[in-house]
């Protein structure tokens, strides 16, 4: 799944020939050992306290993915734990009332820190069906001590073909994707909220593309990084 190859191949149907350099440069600076190193270290504190498996960075192989935007995905890492929580709670709202979807839920630790509070349904969208197994495990081995929320499902799928839910909903994003994927998303998100206006919430990690959002219309915009979109606010 880590192939150099198709790091390169994505990386050039993403950013470009110039991207892709900046990223190289990025990956050997003095700084990213340093960082990578802290990562691990979450990712181990995580996982030994939960006993599940959330941590690692991975990418998959085109073959290995459903649908057919492999090349606009991005690799998979999870979310600080406490970024998350610290970021959620920012967000005022009823969560009984709420559905809370990840986009590129991969392990799923996301979908797992949600279950902290008691979001009526947690959903995970992932199209590598590996990951969604991995994912899967993890909600069945999480200690069920924590979880508020106890309905969570894990769903295959393309981002783009994914049918947004009726009623109120949080939606949770950790730079899982290109632009081309993004516009896809917001475009049916924009048009769900149109058949039946209410309340959206954006969470969005490493927000890249959040222009997109803004451009939108139907959402302001209330934090910068990790960015918080709103329909209440606009």
């Amino acid at each position: 799944m880590n192939s150099v190859l198709s790091r390169i191949t994505r990386s050039l149907s993403q950013r470009g020939l110039v991207g892709t350099a900046q990223m190289c440069w990025v990956s050997i600076s003095p700084g990213a050992r340093q960082r990578e190193a802290r990562r691990q270290q979450i990712d181990d504190e995580f996982d030994t306290k939960y006993g599940v498996d959330t941590g690692g960075t991975l990418r998959p192989a085109k073959d290995e993915v459903i649908g057919e935007n492999w090349s606009l995905s991005g690799h998979y890492a999870a979310v600080e734990p406490d970024a998350f929580t610290e970021t959620l709670s920012k967000v005022s709202l009823s969560h009984s009332e709420f559905t809370f979807i990840d986009f590129g839920s991969g392990k799923g630790r996301s979908l797992l820190l949600a279950s902290h509070v008691p979001f009526k349904e947690i959903i995970g969208v992932e199209f590598c069906p590996e990951l969604n197994r991995i994912a899967r495990e993890n909600v069945v081995r999480y200690p069920a001590s924590f979880r508020r929320c106890k309905d969570i499902k894990i769903l295959g799928a393309d981002a783009t073909t994914f049918p947004i839910p009726e009623g109120p909903l949080v939606l949770f994003l950790n730079n899982p994707f290109a632009e081309p994927v993004m516009v896809e998303v917001v475009k049916n998100v924009a048009e769900s909220f149109q058949r039946c206006p209410r309340r959206i919430v954006v969470i969005y990690f490493w927000p890249f593309q959040a222009g997109v959002w803004e451009a939108a219309g139907f959402l302001k915009r209330t934090q910068t990084s990790p960015a918080i979109f709103d329909t209440a606010n606009a």
